[in-house]
């Protein structure tokens, strides 16, 4: 553990991430996994939207035409997947659905404010 690794040669910070890259002789920037969560992040509710609207019918049941869940899928997946899969038949989307689909919404805008305010940002560590 004195190289700044855990179990198995794995950093521990991003400090040990900086020292053990100096060493090697890079500098700039630390690599982070924080890319690799967004993206997954963003694919995951589309993919899952995509696969509901393909192979089931509740797409369709909750929407008249392809248009909206077409711009739900690009623009709002979480908005639209929490609006299929809490819209009844006959009823449409009441009481306690109406709070899912309010805190998808709020979700989705969260990631897009998120991604405004950490455009441009890089971790940099100074070794």
């Amino acid at each position: 553990m004195a190289n700044g690794s855990g179990a198995g040669g794995i950093p521990l910070s991003i400090e040990a991430v900086a020292l053990e890259a100096s060493r090697q002789g890079r500098k700039g920037i630390v690599p982070c996994g924080c890319c690799l969560v967004a993206t997954v992040g963003s694919i995951v509710p589309r993919l899952t939207l995509l696969f509901v609207w393909l192979f089931t019918d509740l797409v369709d049941r909750a929407f008249d035409g392809w248009m909206a869940p077409l711009v739900g899928l690009l623009l709002l997946p979480f908005t639209t997947l929490a609006y299929v899969f809490m819209w009844a038949p006959g009823g449409g989307v009441t009481g306690f659905g109406w709070v899912v689909v309010i805190l998808a919404f709020l979700i989705d805008l969260s990631s897009y404010a998120g991604g405004t305010y950490g455009r441009g940002r890089e971790v940099r560590v100074r070794v």
